[in-house]
């Protein structure tokens, strides 16, 4: 909210029934409801803000933007922007419930260069979601061994395909605009025709310094040698010619031979190079085009001295007798994916009385029949996205059906943003916890386990508690990470059982606790732990607790962040399901500080110590 406005993006075919427009609220109640689907602002009207809602539903046809504040040309670009992406991703599904016409009747307001592909299920494609998604960090690590040394100290940021945009894939002006080059669409419509190279991973190297540029990846991943050749240029008359003199010219730059055939199978080879021509020269910007090869990949195994000679058999065909400036070649080894041959989370056939098991789904995604119908869309809503939590957590029987799945699917959730309106505003009820930080109801007779836990951290002891070694400072319970919800009510809440603080040799540390004594099991305290660190990373509110209680300093900046599961010993002893669960909460959490840097740990109270210490094992 910029100055307290909010924009919304809305689609009102009363108002236009070609594009979603923009709606601005300010706090004194005016409104401004504007047109930019023809590039420039155009006022449509005043209309209320509860009238607005009405006519709208949340994720489906009224989307909240971030605050803009750039005005002018470029506030135009910026909404014409953000407005033509709601309407190649959404203007279909809106007007086939509420528009006048159907969307086969009238051309769309713009062509727009994105495919949203879902989850793969194998090959290339999958292979590359996961490593973008999952394992960033192997997929850097390969890049940057096969660019320029002065690159590979260097991070690197991937823009595609993104979990959080359904998997989504660039061309055209769009895959522009995703790297930065968004005022360059002109030049590419005189270089090349529309239906371009759909990208399969788009990134930058980031910059060193403000004087700098960022680098371009754009990404082309194969598994197998067959997929390297097509049927050739498939293009009409017109945008042949356009295509073959972009081609010749690319040919030209790259030293390649002028006979060799840039149109025939190894087509989509030749427009790659093209378009990193296109970018390194006509635009003049740093591009490297990464030609990704995965070896082994189970679904179609591929060797490297396979890869080797299928390339040295391409390079001769494309007239390539040197390296190409600007062309790395990156092998990944392929890793096994989990598509059509498990279950839905939640759903064990040994449970059901049935051998077979239930219908097999791939679970890369949520299942829609693991979401409650909801008035508002699911993938939309606050509620939904703590459920989706919840179900990753839970399970029937003994022991975690589907571990490393569920592992690969949490690391996934993480990086998704958090939908909905769930953040806290500043301003805590700061009088209460200075009169006592307990705030659960029994403190004269706490609950035996977990609130006689919490007593005894804040309370009883708190004066010669030690954290990690570290002595502890102050803490409270029961902090409310979200405000309430209209959605599903309290029942979306989330809070953290204990937010402590302590000071080690440079600097403080602020630890959010999940306590356990009894309940639940190690997997699902772990599980609760990291949904509460994901929404504490995004709460500036809850972040300045501490600060505004008088014992952070405000703006220090030595302040780590960790999370623990706080248990008694015995906890993670006992048998059965909570013995069977510790190896798994282990692996999850230390996934999680292998690929996001979180320090989240698994963690004993010893009453007879007075110390919280790292449970052994992590």
């Amino acid at each position: 909210m910029a100055f307290g406005y909010e924009y919304w993006i809305v689609y009102l075919p009363e108002f236009n029934c070609d594009s979603f427009l923009l709606f601005v609220h300010n706090p004194s109640g005016s409104t401004k409801l504007r047109d930019y689907s023809e590039g420039k602002e155009r006022l449509l009207g005043q209309p209320m803000l509860e009238n607005v809602h009405k006519a709208t539903e949340w994720g489906r046809t009224r989307f909240e933007e971030k605050p803009h504040t750039v005005s002018g040309h470029d506030g135009e670009s910026y909404w014409f922007s953000r407005i033509a992406e709601y309407n190649g991703r959404c203007l279909a599904s809106a007007q086939g419930i509420d528009g006048p016409k159907k969307v086969a009747d009238r051309p769309p307001a713009r062509t727009v260069g994105m495919k949203n592909t879902g989850r793969a299920k194998r090959g290339s494609q999958r292979q590359l979601q996961d490593y973008v998604n999952l394992f960033p960090q192997e997929l850097n690590q390969a890049v940057r061994a096969q660019l320029p040394e002065a690159l590979r100290e260097r991070s690197i940021r991937w823009l595609s395909p993104l979990a959080n945009e359904d998997y989504r894939e660039y061309q055209d002006n769009d895959f522009l605009e995703k790297l930065g080059f968004s005022t360059f669409g002109q030049q590419l419509a005189r270089f090349w025709p529309k239906g371009g190279p759909c990208w399969d991973a788009l990134g930058v190297i980031e910059a060193r310094n403000d004087y700098d540029h960022p680098v371009a990846l754009i990404v082309e991943a194969k598994s197998h040698v067959p997929e390297m050749r097509s049927q050739g240029c498939m293009a009409s008359e017109l945008s042949f010619e356009k295509i073959r003199k972009a081609l010749d010219e690319a040919k030209q730059w790259c030293g390649a031979a002028a006979e060799s055939d840039w149109t025939g199978p190894l087509y989509q080879s030749a427009n790659r190079i093209a378009h990193l021509y296109f970018v390194r020269q006509r635009l003049g910007r740093p591009c490297f085009l990464i030609n990704l090869y995965f070896v082994d990949d189970p679904y179609r195994p591929t060797s490297q001295a396979e890869w080797n000679q299928a390339l040295d058999t391409a390079h001769r065909e494309l007239g390539l007798s040197a390296a190409v400036c600007g062309i790395a070649e990156v092998f990944l080894t392929g890793k096994r994916t989990e598509n059509a041959t498990l279950r839905p989370i939640g759903e064990d056939p040994s449970e059901s009385g049935n051998a077979s098991g239930p219908a097999m789904t791939d679970l890369s995604l949520p299942a829609k029949n693991e979401i409650p119908s909801l008035a508002i869309p699911a993938r939309y809503s606050f509620s939904a996205w703590r459920d989706r939590w919840q179900r990753l957590a839970s399970f029937k029987g003994a022991h975690l059906p589907d571990p490393d799945h569920r592992i690969d699917q949490l690391l996934a959730l993480w990086q998704e943003p958090v939908p909905g309106r769930w953040q806290r505003e500043l301003g805590w009820d700061i009088d209460k916890w200075k009169e006592s930080p307990y705030r659960r109801s029994d403190l004269e007779s706490p609950h035996a386990g977990e609130h006689t836990m919490e007593r005894e951290i804040l309370i009883d002891r708190r004066k010669t508690v030690t954290l990690l070694g570290e002595p502890l400072l102050y803490g409270i319970n029961a902090v409310p990470l979200v405000c309430d919800f209209s959605d599903h009510g309290r029942r979306a809440n989330v809070e953290t059982d204990l937010l402590l603080l302590s000071r080690n040799g440079v600097g403080y540390r602020l630890t959010l606790c999940e306590v356990k004594a009894t309940a639940d099991h190690p997997w699902f305290a772990a599980v609760e732990l990291l949904r509460q660190m994901r929404l504490f990373l995004l709460s500036p509110a809850a972040q300045s607790l501490m600060a505004e209680l008088g014992f952070l300093p405000a703006g220090n900046a030595n302040i780590a962040l960790t999370g623990l599961v706080v248990a008694p010993a015995d906890y993670y002893s006992a048998k059965g399901k909570k013995g069977n669960a510790l190896a798994h909460a282990h692996r999850l959490l230390h996934r999680m500080r292998q690929h996001y840097k979180l320090d989240v740990r698994l963690a004993v109270w010893n009453a007879e110590r007075n110390s919280i210490h790292e449970c052994s094992g992590a």
